[in-house]
């Protein structure tokens, strides 16, 4: 799941080195080196929500999820990888000495761990005398680079015969003989990639599950799955001996498939490569050993139906939001009508004072008018009375 360092391993090419860029339409990888600081999202139902470098190069993740923040994880430089309990699931993250970089891949939660889990438990269904170990995302290096698989299988004592390459602690250990690797977030062609030039390179591991879910708005619709062995390899390429596509769960959240419609058969002398001559296969294992994908799709439902649903809450957030915006736009619209309306009954308002402070002194002057008009009258009446009394004067 994880690549680190350089690229010295023939044929492959890790998603991301220590020179590379991040690319959010590439891949779900978030990378930090000693001289930066990057902060990149991850699609999934838990996502890495940074990555940060202190000053004495140790390398921090924040996680958090839908119900709050989750505590935060810190690595040295000096450890290969450390592994911590975050959340449902665990996260592994790379650190070295020599590149000094932290490369997080999907983190192996929800749908995506549902499904190994699903993968490995039929495995371990059909071992009645535990003769298969499951090594789990065990831990390998080779060529400068790291690798944990989500699932790994090897039989019990298996002598180290197909150690080539392996670095690290574990180098003297051998391959698992059966990988099982799942991708949400990792492009298909990385995924097959992986599988081809890494995990099957010769002389490690055997066969190889690969299973790509593939997302349709954001809700796992799809499942694509290879099975390879090395068995099938030509000299041009190795090709899948098994491959399959189906659709999930229904509108209803009912199964699409039936049992024993998408299956992978697992040879077991392929599951028990590499054992000593005179060891001899148990009985109680039928051969080829039967992985039914119909029982992973049903032990994956409940997460696919748990992802349909938070979907469609999310859509009709969305909507609602969206609803929300319209009716804001129009409240606004309407505030500014009011706002508009509002300042047009003011200067009416004020008109109506002005008119009414003009009315006050025409009154007045109407007023002052009729004042003179009676003091007219009375200068009149007074001329009358005086021309009458001069009159009375001449007649005398």
């Amino acid at each position: 799941m994880t690549t680190l360092g350089n690229t010295d391993t023939p044929g492959y090419k890790p998603l991301y080195n220590t020179n590379s860029s991040i690319s959010k339409e590439k891949s779900s990888v978030s990378e930090v080196s000693s001289n930066t600081t990057s902060r990149e999202s991850l699609t999934s139902r838990e996502t890495v929500s940074s990555i940060e470098l202190s000053t004495n190069t140790t390398f921090q993740l924040s996680k958090s999820n839908n119900t709050g923040k989750i505590s935060r994880i810190v690595v040295e430089p000096r450890d290969y990888t450390s592994k911590c309990k975050m959340g449902k699931g665990f996260v592994t993250l790379y650190a070295d000495k020599r590149y000094k970089n932290v490369y997080v891949y999907e983190l192996p939660l929800g749908p995506h761990e549902t499904c190994s889990d699903a993968i490995k438990r039929e495995i371990y269904l059909k071992d009645p005398e535990r003769m298969i170990i499951n090594l789990g995302t065990v831990r390998t290096r080779a060529g400068g680079m790291g690798k944990e698989a989500d699932g790994s299988f090897i039989p019990r004592d298996k002598p180290n015969v197909n150690s080539n390459g392996r670095e690290g602690p574990d180098s003297l250990k051998p391959w698992p003989n059966l990988v099982v690797e799942v991708a949400s977030l990792e492009t298909e062609a990385h995924l097959l990639d992986a599988v081809r030039n890494y995990w099957l390179y010769p002389g490690r591991a055997h066969d190889v599950i690969a299973v790509k879910l593939v997302r349709s708005d954001t809700i796992i619709s799809r499942i694509k799955v290879w099975h390879f062995c090395t068995d099938n390899r030509t000299s041009e390429e190795l090709v899948p001996i098994t491959e399959f596509e189906f659709k999930t769960i229904d509108d209803n959240n009912q199964i699409l498939i039936q049992p024993q419609q998408f299956t992978i058969n697992i040879n077991t002398e392929c599951l028990f490569h590499g054992m000593p001559s005179n060891f001899h296969i148990p009985a109680s294992i039928t051969n080829p050993l039967v992985i039914d994908f119909y029982y992973v799709l049903s032990n994956m439902e409940k997460e696919l139906s748990l992802e349909k649903i938070i979907f469609e809450i999310k859509t009709k957030n969305t909507e609602l939001k969206a609803k929300n915006i319209k009716v804001k736009a129009k409240n606004e619209k309407l505030t500014q009508i009011l706002e508009e309306h509002g300042f047009r009954f003011m200067k009416l308002e004020q008109n109506n004072k002005d008119t009414a402070i003009k009315n006050n002194e025409v009154k007045s002057r109407l007023t002052k008018l009729k004042q003179l008009q009676n003091n007219s009258n009375n200068i009149n009446t007074n001329c009358r009375l005086l021309e009458d009394v001069l009159k009375k004067i001449i007649n005398l």
